[in-house]
């Protein structure tokens, strides 16, 4: 029984009631700490011409999407994957009508091709329509304004078979979902940082139950990714309480990053991708930064984890590059990244032999 696909909210905790009571919980907990194999891979150059002070990868159809989330023009750039000539560059920075001052985070609904994108300072999702913004010069975005005692939204999880819109909820639950007028209408899930006793008026504390989430429509599950933990869980959307979590391999302590404050160890860098067979996440394990001679320096992670979707820890993929985001292009076989090793450039990796 799907509970997350009715329309009629009015009879949604009787169903969850009834279903909770025939279906039997089954709470998954696992540490490990190695892979059954660890492999290395060797980058490509990819010829983008273009130049992004930091780049957020997507791809839609024949589209690669680039969100540059410290543009002084436009943060979204769409370019041909396979060509990678660029069509059209929009999502405006600025303070006007149609414009975002600072762009947050992002999700993309592949299905509909549209990709949604948080306004962080007024705490405002607007959506572009690809098929509107390429045959449309006076199309506008539109628009759904969040409550404000939601602010900051760190992630965003899109739910495009009923269009909700999922934002992580620390205090409360995993994820607390809303329509697409901006009313909450359901929580799922339970943040497993936010059980710790922390303080939320401070900074650091407040912002240790970060996660990632994404959904796989297929088979119905979520996968969240803890950012300061070493923490994985896989969830069955059908029965809230089948969770898989899988802990490793640095067994991160909660303790130790509560202290440690700006200082904090990075677990999960960035959202998890996935395909059919399997997961791949971007893992850290270190501290994010350093000081050397008074000046930043800042360390970003070169190892992808790969979960089959039971759970198992397959391999630790160990990249020739430092990168801060990538994304899948399972038509090629392929893996596309954005590194900061080689004067802010795009790369890619050749991932046939998990095909």
């Amino acid at each position: 029984m799907k509970i997350y696909f009715f329309r009629n909210y009015a009879f949604l905790f009787l169903i969850c009631v009834l279903t909770s009571a025939c279906h039997e919980s089954k709470l998954d907990n696992t540490m490990f700490n190695s892979f059954k194999k660890e492999i290395k891979l060797e980058s490509k150059s990819l010829n983008i011409s273009e130049f992004y002070r930091i780049a957020n990868l997507e791809i839609i159809d024949t589209f690669l999407i680039v969100i540059d989330s410290h543009t002084t023009d436009n943060y979204i750039s769409l370019f041909h994957k396979d060509n990678l000539n660029l069509i059209k560059s929009f999502c405006p920075r600025g303070k006007g009508p149609n414009e975002i001052s600072q762009v947050g985070t992002h999700a993309i609904d592949k299905e509909n091709r549209i990709i949604n994108i948080i306004n962080w300072d007024k705490n405002i999702l607007w959506q572009y329509k690809i098929d509107s913004i390429l045959c449309d010069s006076t199309y506008e975005p539109y628009s759904i304004s969040f409550p404000q005692k939601h602010y900051p939204i760190y992630d965003l999880v899109i739910n495009n078979k009923e269009e909700w819109y999922g934002i992580p909820h620390p205090e409360d639950s995993l994820i607390l979902y809303f329509d697409q007028s901006g009313k909450e209408i359901i929580s799922f899930g339970s943040n497993l940082i936010a059980k710790k006793p922390i303080n939320y008026k401070t900074q650091y504390s407040s912002s240790l139950p970060r996660i990632f989430a994404c959904i796989n429509h297929k088979i119905n599950k979520m996968v969240v990714a803890y950012l300061y933990f070493d923490i994985l869980s896989i969830y069955d959307l059908n029965y809230e309480n089948n969770v898989i979590t899988r802990i490793g391999p640095d067994n991160i302590n909660f303790e130790e990053q509560l202290q440690l404050k700006n200082k904090r160890y990075y677990g999960y860098f960035s959202h998890p991708r996935f395909d059919d067979k399997y997961i791949y996440v971007l893992y850290h394990g270190h501290q994010g930064f350093s000081l050397v001679d008074n000046n930043i320096v800042l360390y970003y992670p070169n190892e992808i984890f790969m979960f089959d979707w039971s759970g198992v820890p397959l391999r630790r993929i160990i990249l020739d590059h430092s990168i801060c985001s990538f994304v899948l292009d399972r038509e090629k076989q392929r893996l596309i990244a954005f590194t900061f090793d080689q004067e802010m450039s795009f790369i890619t990796y050749d991932l046939k032999e998990f095909y």
